[in-house]
Protein backbone atom coordinates (compact mmCIF):
# COMPACT_ATOMS: atom_id res chain seq x y z
CA UNK A 1 0.00 0.00 0.00
CA UNK A 2 1.45 3.36 -0.99
CA UNK A 3 1.51 6.13 1.53
CA UNK A 4 0.96 9.75 0.62
CA UNK A 5 2.97 12.29 2.58
CA UNK A 6 1.21 15.52 3.49
CA UNK A 7 2.52 18.56 1.60
CA UNK A 8 4.96 20.82 3.40
CA UNK A 9 3.62 24.21 4.35
CA UNK A 10 7.04 25.76 3.63
CA UNK A 11 8.30 25.03 0.10
CA UNK A 12 11.48 27.09 0.55
CA UNK A 13 14.53 24.84 0.12
CA UNK A 14 17.35 24.65 2.63
CA UNK A 15 20.39 26.24 1.03
CA UNK A 16 23.79 24.54 1.13
CA UNK A 17 26.26 26.09 3.54
CA UNK A 18 29.11 28.04 1.99
CA UNK A 19 32.33 28.92 3.81
CA UNK A 20 32.83 32.17 1.88
CA UNK A 21 30.45 34.36 -0.13
CA UNK A 22 30.23 33.71 -3.85
CA UNK A 23 30.44 36.67 -6.22
CA UNK A 24 27.15 35.42 -7.66
CA UNK A 25 25.38 35.54 -4.31
CA UNK A 26 23.23 38.49 -3.38
CA UNK A 27 22.24 39.96 -0.06
CA UNK A 28 24.16 41.86 2.60
CA UNK A 29 27.59 40.66 3.65
CA UNK A 30 27.60 39.00 7.08
CA UNK A 31 30.95 38.78 8.84
CA UNK A 32 31.10 35.80 11.23
CA UNK A 33 34.09 35.66 13.58
CA UNK A 34 36.03 32.49 14.33
CA UNK A 35 39.08 31.35 16.25
CA UNK A 36 40.50 30.76 19.74
CA UNK A 37 37.63 28.60 20.94
CA UNK A 38 34.65 30.12 19.14
CA UNK A 39 32.97 26.99 17.81
CA UNK A 40 29.56 27.91 16.36
CA UNK A 41 30.70 29.93 13.35
CA UNK A 42 29.48 27.46 10.73
CA UNK A 43 26.01 27.09 12.27
CA UNK A 44 25.73 30.87 12.54
CA UNK A 45 26.87 31.40 8.95
CA UNK A 46 24.42 28.73 7.81
CA UNK A 47 21.55 30.56 9.54
CA UNK A 48 22.33 33.84 7.81
CA UNK A 49 22.65 32.07 4.45
CA UNK A 50 19.17 30.57 4.88
CA UNK A 51 17.92 34.11 5.48
CA UNK A 52 19.45 35.38 2.24
CA UNK A 53 22.72 36.81 3.52
CA UNK A 54 26.26 36.27 2.22
CA UNK A 55 28.19 34.87 5.16
CA UNK A 56 31.96 35.12 5.38
CA UNK A 57 33.89 33.48 8.23
CA UNK A 58 37.04 35.30 9.32
CA UNK A 59 39.62 34.37 11.97
CA UNK A 60 40.07 37.10 14.55
CA UNK A 61 43.87 36.95 14.16
CA UNK A 62 43.71 37.80 10.44
CA UNK A 63 43.89 41.47 11.35
CA UNK A 64 44.19 43.07 7.90
CA UNK A 65 41.45 40.91 6.38
CA UNK A 66 39.24 41.43 9.44
CA UNK A 67 39.46 45.22 9.20
CA UNK A 68 38.68 45.14 5.51
CA UNK A 69 35.75 42.76 6.04
CA UNK A 70 34.35 45.02 8.79
CA UNK A 71 34.43 47.96 6.38
CA UNK A 72 32.53 45.96 3.76
CA UNK A 73 30.09 44.06 5.98
CA UNK A 74 26.56 45.12 6.85
CA UNK A 75 26.21 42.60 9.69
CA UNK A 76 28.66 41.32 12.30
CA UNK A 77 28.02 38.06 14.15
CA UNK A 78 30.11 36.84 17.07
CA UNK A 79 29.11 33.20 17.65
CA UNK A 80 29.13 31.00 20.71
CA UNK A 81 31.92 28.83 22.06
CA UNK A 82 34.53 29.00 24.81
CA UNK A 83 36.99 31.61 23.58
CA UNK A 84 40.41 31.20 25.20
CA UNK A 85 38.84 28.57 27.44
CA UNK A 86 37.00 31.30 29.37
CA UNK A 87 40.27 32.05 31.16
CA UNK A 88 40.24 35.44 32.90
CA UNK A 89 36.44 35.33 32.61
CA UNK A 90 34.06 34.40 29.79
CA UNK A 91 34.80 36.42 26.66
CA UNK A 92 37.27 38.77 28.32
CA UNK A 93 40.44 37.77 26.46
CA UNK A 94 38.90 37.79 22.98
CA UNK A 95 37.10 41.07 23.70
CA UNK A 96 40.45 42.61 24.64
CA UNK A 97 41.93 41.39 21.36
CA UNK A 98 39.09 42.92 19.33
CA UNK A 99 39.31 46.17 21.27
CA UNK A 100 43.05 46.46 20.61
CA UNK A 101 42.79 45.69 16.90
CA UNK A 102 39.41 46.68 15.44
CA UNK A 103 37.77 48.94 18.02
CA UNK A 104 37.08 51.81 15.61
CA UNK A 105 35.94 49.48 12.83
CA UNK A 106 33.29 47.96 15.13
CA UNK A 107 31.81 51.37 15.87
CA UNK A 108 32.00 52.44 12.24
CA UNK A 109 29.97 49.39 11.17
CA UNK A 110 27.13 50.27 13.54
CA UNK A 111 27.35 54.03 12.92
CA UNK A 112 26.80 53.54 9.19
CA UNK A 113 23.63 51.51 9.84
CA UNK A 114 25.03 48.01 10.25
CA UNK A 115 23.89 45.43 12.78
CA UNK A 116 25.79 43.29 15.29
CA UNK A 117 24.83 40.08 17.07
CA UNK A 118 26.57 38.29 19.91
CA UNK A 119 25.35 34.79 20.81
CA UNK A 120 26.27 33.21 24.17
CA UNK A 121 30.08 33.54 24.32
CA UNK A 122 29.66 36.11 21.56
CA UNK A 123 27.38 38.09 23.87
CA UNK A 124 29.93 37.84 26.65
CA UNK A 125 32.50 39.23 24.20
CA UNK A 126 30.37 42.06 22.81
CA UNK A 127 29.45 43.30 26.29
CA UNK A 128 33.16 43.90 26.93
CA UNK A 129 33.76 45.91 23.73
CA UNK A 130 33.09 49.51 22.76
CA UNK A 131 29.62 48.53 21.51
CA UNK A 132 28.38 48.33 25.12
CA UNK A 133 30.76 50.85 26.63
CA UNK A 134 29.28 52.62 29.64
CA UNK A 135 26.21 50.38 29.85
CA UNK A 136 27.31 48.98 33.21
CA UNK A 137 26.45 45.33 32.61
CA UNK A 138 28.27 42.04 32.80
CA UNK A 139 27.44 38.35 32.54
CA UNK A 140 28.06 36.63 35.87
CA UNK A 141 28.15 32.91 36.75
CA UNK A 142 24.77 31.19 36.91
CA UNK A 143 23.10 31.55 40.29
CA UNK A 144 23.06 27.76 40.67
CA UNK A 145 26.80 27.51 40.06
CA UNK A 146 26.04 24.88 37.42
CA UNK A 147 26.43 24.81 33.65
CA UNK A 148 22.98 24.86 32.02
CA UNK A 149 22.15 23.13 28.73
CA UNK A 150 18.40 23.09 28.07
CA UNK A 151 15.59 24.65 26.06
CA UNK A 152 13.77 27.74 27.35
CA UNK A 153 10.73 29.76 26.34
CA UNK A 154 11.63 33.37 25.52
CA UNK A 155 9.54 36.54 25.36
CA UNK A 156 10.37 39.57 23.24
CA UNK A 157 10.12 42.67 25.40
CA UNK A 158 11.93 45.40 23.48
CA UNK A 159 12.02 47.17 20.14
CA UNK A 160 14.91 45.96 18.00
CA UNK A 161 15.16 45.13 14.29
CA UNK A 162 16.57 41.73 15.24
CA UNK A 163 13.36 40.57 16.95
CA UNK A 164 10.72 42.36 14.88
CA UNK A 165 7.67 40.20 14.23
CA UNK A 166 8.51 37.79 17.04
CA UNK A 167 6.56 37.56 20.29
CA UNK A 168 7.53 34.34 22.07
CA UNK A 169 9.63 31.39 20.90
CA UNK A 170 11.65 28.41 22.16
CA UNK A 171 15.44 28.46 22.12
CA UNK A 172 18.24 26.44 23.75
CA UNK A 173 20.74 27.81 26.24
CA UNK A 174 24.19 26.41 26.98
CA UNK A 175 26.28 28.44 29.39
CA UNK A 176 27.86 28.66 32.81
CA UNK A 177 28.10 32.48 32.94
CA UNK A 178 24.80 33.79 31.58
CA UNK A 179 23.37 35.83 34.42
CA UNK A 180 22.95 39.49 33.49
CA UNK A 181 24.17 41.65 36.38
CA UNK A 182 24.15 45.45 36.51
CA UNK A 183 25.96 48.28 38.25
CA UNK A 184 23.74 50.50 40.43
CA UNK A 185 21.32 52.43 38.23
CA UNK A 186 22.42 50.65 35.03
CA UNK A 187 19.32 48.47 34.69
CA UNK A 188 17.03 51.49 34.97
CA UNK A 189 19.03 53.32 32.29
CA UNK A 190 18.85 50.27 30.03
CA UNK A 191 15.08 50.03 30.50
CA UNK A 192 14.62 53.73 29.81
CA UNK A 193 16.54 53.30 26.56
CA UNK A 194 14.46 50.24 25.57
CA UNK A 195 17.44 47.91 25.68
CA UNK A 196 15.73 45.20 27.76
CA UNK A 197 14.86 43.28 24.61
CA UNK A 198 14.52 39.61 25.52
CA UNK A 199 13.41 37.80 28.66
CA UNK A 200 12.94 34.26 29.90
CA UNK A 201 9.30 33.24 30.21
CA UNK A 202 8.82 32.66 33.92
CA UNK A 203 11.77 32.20 36.25
CA UNK A 204 15.18 32.84 34.71
CA UNK A 205 17.05 29.50 34.90
CA UNK A 206 20.37 31.24 35.58
CA UNK A 207 19.05 33.85 38.03
CA UNK A 208 19.46 36.66 35.51
CA UNK A 209 18.43 40.12 36.72
CA UNK A 210 14.90 41.04 35.56
CA UNK A 211 14.76 37.62 33.76
CA UNK A 212 16.87 39.10 30.97
CA UNK A 213 18.08 36.77 28.22
CA UNK A 214 19.24 39.46 25.80
CA UNK A 215 19.87 43.21 25.72
CA UNK A 216 20.49 45.79 23.00
CA UNK A 217 22.51 48.94 22.43
CA UNK A 218 22.78 51.59 19.73
CA UNK A 219 19.04 51.89 19.26
CA UNK A 220 18.52 48.14 19.06
CA UNK A 221 21.05 47.57 16.26
CA UNK A 222 23.39 45.60 18.54
CA UNK A 223 21.95 42.53 20.28
CA UNK A 224 23.75 40.43 22.90
CA UNK A 225 21.78 37.30 23.80
CA UNK A 226 22.64 34.16 25.76
CA UNK A 227 20.26 31.68 24.03
CA UNK A 228 21.36 30.11 20.73
CA UNK A 229 18.93 30.99 17.88
CA UNK A 230 21.10 29.17 15.32
CA UNK A 231 20.49 25.91 17.23
CA UNK A 232 16.73 26.35 16.86
CA UNK A 233 16.83 27.26 13.18
CA UNK A 234 15.34 24.06 11.74
CA UNK A 235 12.10 22.52 12.95
CA UNK A 236 13.76 19.20 13.69
CA UNK A 237 16.11 20.90 16.16
CA UNK A 238 13.24 21.27 18.61
CA UNK A 239 13.07 18.52 21.27
CA UNK A 240 9.31 18.21 20.66
CA UNK A 241 9.73 17.74 16.92
CA UNK A 242 8.55 14.11 16.67
CA UNK A 243 5.36 14.72 18.64
CA UNK A 244 4.61 17.84 16.59
CA UNK A 245 5.21 15.90 13.38
CA UNK A 246 2.82 13.13 14.44
CA UNK A 247 0.10 15.63 15.36
CA UNK A 248 0.56 17.52 12.08
CA UNK A 249 0.24 14.30 10.08
CA UNK A 250 -3.01 13.45 11.83
CA UNK A 251 -4.34 16.81 10.66
CA UNK A 252 -3.06 16.20 7.15
CA UNK A 253 -0.52 18.98 7.49
CA UNK A 254 3.23 19.28 7.27
CA UNK A 255 5.66 21.12 9.50
CA UNK A 256 7.66 24.01 8.14
CA UNK A 257 11.32 23.31 7.49
CA UNK A 258 12.38 26.24 9.64
CA UNK A 259 11.64 27.27 13.19
CA UNK A 260 10.69 30.81 14.27
CA UNK A 261 14.28 31.93 14.87
CA UNK A 262 14.82 32.14 11.10
CA UNK A 263 12.83 35.36 11.44
CA UNK A 264 15.69 36.87 13.47
CA UNK A 265 18.24 36.33 10.74
CA UNK A 266 15.82 37.45 8.01
CA UNK A 267 15.09 40.60 9.98
CA UNK A 268 18.78 41.49 9.94
CA UNK A 269 19.15 40.77 6.22
CA UNK A 270 16.04 42.77 5.34
CA UNK A 271 16.98 45.69 7.60
CA UNK A 272 20.38 46.09 5.99
CA UNK A 273 19.02 45.70 2.45
CA UNK A 274 16.83 48.80 2.84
Amino acid sequence: MSRTEPPSSNPAPIRPHLSAPSLLQRGPLVLVLAGHGLNCEHETAFAFEQAGGRAEIRHVDDQAALKQALRQAQILAVPGGFSFGDHLGAGKALAARLTARVDEALLELVDRGGLALGICNGAQILLKTCLFEGVGVTLAPNASGAYLCQWERLQVSGDTPWLAGLDAFDCPIAHGEGRFAFAPGALERLQDAGGDALRYDGVAPNGSTDRLAGITAHGGRVLAMMPHPERALLSHHHPDFHRRTALARRRGEGLTAFGPTLRMFRNAVEATEQ
